[in-house]
């Protein structure tokens, strides 16, 4: 009898810790079957149309959305030649890190060393940044070591808050 309980503990213990490992061991969208250890991970989202809070019409999610994205070392304003249009750059003269697609949905997941970056996103020719931080640096993000920074975009030049 104790030879029967102890074959079904082990049948029962060998799926469990085989689930655990693939989950620690599991792989994020971008990142080319690693388990990313330090960068950046995340989704662009795309936000248009009325976005005023109001009681009677909760804004829904916004879907997410694929774009290119451009991270470059931490952008200051001045580093930055500005479009007609608010939040648009033409040219970012800092110098560039990374640049990659988002998958579909707008997921992202990507590794880069400990530091601070500006992320930006790609809009046609030009580069978007709609958050600064007290300094004027376009979207900044800090990496630290051996963790991963979460980060959520927003396109939302075509909203209305």
């Amino acid at each position: 009898m104790k030879q029967i309980f102890k074959s079904a503990k082990i049948q029962l213990i060998i799926p469990i810790l085989s689930m655990i490992i693939l989950n620690a061991c599991g792989t994020r969208p971008g990142n080319k079957g690693n388990a990313l250890k330090q960068g950046i991970s995340g989704q662009v989202l795309w936000v248009a149309g009325n976005r005023m809070p109001s009681p009677d019409n909760p804004a829904d999610t916004p879907p997410g959305i694929q774009c290119t994205l451009f991270i470059h070392e931490l952008t200051a304003p001045a580093m930055a030649e500005a479009a007609a249009n608010p939040s648009f750059y033409k040219k970012i003269n800092s110098p560039l890190v990374k640049s990659f697609k988002t998958e579909k949905d707008g997921t992202f997941s990507i590794e880069l060393p400990a530091g601070d970056y500006s992320v930006l996103m790609g809009v046609d020719s030009l580069f978007y940044a709609n958050i600064s931080d007290q300094f004027g640096n376009l979207n900044p993000v800090h990496v630290g070591k051996d963790s991963v920074t979460p980060l959520r975009l927003m396109l939302d030049y075509k909203a209305v808050y």
